[in-house]
């Protein structure tokens, strides 16, 4: 499935892009959380955007989309972390 490898390979590469300052990383500066989410639009087979929270080596990916736009992308983004808030801050072990 192209979503499952783009997930795994993203997984692997967003250390080394934050490693190396990778200019296309950037804060969620609204989100209904106290996380530090981030962003970022990457291209493996298609272009995606994704945001995720970093804590010193462990990486989770909350949300992934095809939608390039980043104003509808947080838009997005923020309806997913509203109804899956709880869920969300359960299994993330960091803020």
């Amino acid at each position: 499935d192209d979503f499952e490898e783009f997930l795994r390979i993203s997984k692997n590469k967003i250390p080394t892009f934050i490693e190396n300052g990778y200019f296309r990383i950037k804060p969620i500066k609204k989100n209904p959380t106290n996380l530090n989410l981030f962003e970022l639009k990457i291209h493996i087979k298609k272009e995606f955007r994704l945001s995720f929270a970093k804590n010193q080596d462990e990486i989770i990916i909350f949300f992934a989309s095809k939608t390039l736009i980043k104003s509808k992308f947080e838009e997005e983004l923020n309806k997913f972390i509203s109804k899956n808030k709880e869920f969300l801050l359960s299994k993330t072990p960091f803020n």
